[in-house]
C-alpha cells in the first residue's frame, strides 16, 4: 500500500511519498514518480490506483499550463488550484471516477504555504498536516491531534 504524507511549516511546506506501484500483494515498480510539478510553486503528491495515479495528475498540469498561457501566463493561487482539481473530480464522479488521493502543496506571495487534502470522492480540505494511504492508517496521531501549542519551527535560511 502506498504512503503520501504532508505537512506546513512557518515559510515551507511539503510532501513525501513511498516509490511502490502495486495491488493487493503485488509490486508492479519501485519506482513510481508519485510527486508531480504543476508550475514553479506547487507540487501534488498523489496515491491510489497505479494508472490512475498517472491520468489524473497529467491532466491537471497540462490543464493548468493551458490556463496560464491564455491568460498571459498568470498562475492560479494553490487555493485556486485545489479548487480546480475539487471540481474536476466531483464533475466525474458519475463519469469514469478515477480513485486518486491527493495532497497538494503550495507557496503563494502574500499568503505563505499551504497543503490541500483531495480524496478521490473529490472532498477538499486545507490542513496543516497529513496523509493517504499508510501514512493515514498507520500514523493516526498525525491527523487526529490538535494543532501545535507551537507553530512549527521555520527553515533555516541557506548558506
Amino acid at each position: 500500500m502506498e504512503c503520501l504524507i504532508g505537512l506546513v511549516g512557518g515559510d515551507y511546506a511539503m510532501i513525501a511519498a513511498d516509490m511502490n506501484a502495486g495491488r493487493s500483494i503485488m509490486v508492479f515498480n519501485q519506482e513510481a514518480d508519485r510527486i508531480m510539478e504543476m508550475d514553479s510553486h506547487k507540487l501534488l503528491g498523489v496515491c491510489g490506483d497505479p494508472a490512475d495515479c498517472v491520468n489524473e495528475p497529467q491532466f491537471f498540469q497540462k490543464n493548468l499550463n493551458l490556463y496560464a498561457l491564455r491568460n498571459a501566463e498568470k498562475q492560479l493561487s494553490t487555493h485556486a488550484t485545489a479548487n480546480y482539481m475539487r471540481g474536476e473530480k466531483s464533475a466525474n464522479l458519475r463519469k469514469g471516477m478515477k480513485q486518486v488521493d491527493m495532497l497538494l502543496c503550495g507557496f503563494d506571495e502574500g499568503k505563505g504555504p499551504s497543503l490541500y487534502f483531495i480524496d478521490y470522492l473529490a472532498s477538499m480540505q486545507k490542513i496543516d498536516k497529513g496523509g493517504h494511504g499508510c501514512a493515514r492508517a498507520r500514523t493516526p496521531t498525525l491527523t487526529l491531534t490538535p494543532p501545535h501549542p507551537h507553530p512549527i519551527p521555520t527553515l533555516p535560511p541557506p548558506s
